[in-house]
């Protein structure tokens, strides 16, 4: 046992030259010097990889936020709603076309501040057993803002949609698909709906 431990021992050198001396406290300055420059430069690179990996993640939160709109949401519900069809609702190009006898056709502005929800109240109170069926257009609905001309003169006997003109709220009268009477007088339209 004495001897593996003699063989494994290492041997020291005792220096006692100057020389040497100088020459192995010099080396070990430029060692420790030559440490602290690769732990200087390990610090900077760690450093340097987390700005990116930072700077990459905001990106990817920028991303996912504000210009996709589809992560980071604090719910995900779908809602899948029923498309229903109001068969009282119609376009002006559709209005000529309408298999009742006899019916009306109200064309005006629902979201209009001064009138819009008198007339709303007219055609919510119209009576549902009247046997004239009452139709309502919306005039600034995209599809039907050809037809309006707020300056200009309303065509009072139409033919065909392609002949409509209306220049405000107006109730026309079908019969048979054909205009048989036609008012934007408020009056005559509340007397008609009453």
């Amino acid at each position: 046992m004495k001897m593996l431990n003699k063989k494994n021992k290492k041997e020291k050198k005792v220096i006692t030259d100057p020389k040497d001396i100088e020459f192995v406290t010099e080396k070990l300055k430029t060692d420790s010097e030559e440490k602290k420059q690769n732990v200087k430069s390990s610090i900077i690179f760690v450093v340097l990889i987390a700005i990116i990996a930072c700077a990459l993640y905001g990106l990817y939160y920028v991303n996912g936020k504000f210009v996709t709109k589809d992560e980071f949401q604090s719910e995900t519900t779908t809602t899948t709603t029923e498309a229903t069809y109001d068969s009282s609702l119609l376009t002006i190009n559709t209005m000529f076309n309408v298999s009742s006898d006899t019916y009306y056709v109200l064309i005006y502005n629902p979201n209009d501040d001064v009138n819009g929800s008198y007339y709303k109240k007219l055609v919510s109170g119209y009576s549902t057993s009247s046997n004239i069926k009452l139709y309502t257009v919306d005039y600034t609905n995209a599809m039907n803002k050809n037809y309006y001309n707020e300056s200009g003169t309303a065509n009072t006997s139409p033919k065909s949609a392609s002949d409509v003109v209306i220049t405000g709220t107006t109730l026309i009268t079908f019969k048979g698909s054909k205009v048989k009477g036609y008012t934007t007088v408020k009056s005559e339209i509340t007397s008609l709906l009453s």
